[in-house]
């Protein structure tokens, strides 16, 4: 079981769009730890606001999320 938010904002004019994106590896012991939640989450991001449509805007990880 995995846990990944991906929020995605639009407001409808060019250039406007932002991105946002939360993940989380490590749960300190109340479940099993993930693996590569990061590395998706950035991807996403990273992909996203590299768009000259779209800004990113924060990416949070384990307990920043």
């Amino acid at each position: 079981m995995g846990i990944l938010v991906l929020l995605v904002a639009a407001t409808g004019t060019v250039g406007a769009y932002r991105c946002c994106a939360e993940w989380v590896n490590e749960y300190h012991g109340y479940l099993p730890s993930l693996e590569h939640n990061d590395e998706n989450a950035e991807g996403f991001y990273n992909e996203l606001s590299s768009d000259a449509y779209w800004s990113g805007d924060f990416i949070y990880g384990d307990d920043w999320a």
